[in-house]
């Protein structure tokens, strides 16, 4: 006997700009935070480290699974991190949205 699916919400479609949203607001809390940081002064190895690292992201992956009901693996964040909000953007949003639509054709 066929059972049902659970589909998450909107599965017909990715909620992109509502994911967007909610990663931008995700980022700019996860940097605010770090902004004061006093052990990352100016001219130091800091100056070359990515703002969010690809550890720190794995959070975000929650923000999304609260807007889409999907979990997006953790492969689809770019190794090493992102320098600004618009990198994370443009990389995140196109790989999560293949891999919801691959989870739910």
């Amino acid at each position: 006997m066929p059972t049902a699916v659970q589909m998450p919400r909107a599965a017909a479609h990715f909620p992109e700009q509502q994911v967007r949203t909610a990663l931008a607001k995700w980022w700019a809390e996860e940097t605010a935070a770090r902004q004061d940081d006093p052990f990352a002064p100016r001219g130091t190895l800091f100056d070359v480290v990515p703002d969010v690292d690809s550890l720190s992201l794995v959070n975000a992956l929650l923000v999304v699974e609260t807007e889409t009901g999907f979990k997006p693996p953790v492969t689809v964040i770019k190794r090493g991190g992102y320098q600004d909000s618009n990198e994370m953007l443009q990389h995140l949003l196109p790989a999560i949205r293949r891999s919801y639509e691959k989870k739910f054709r």
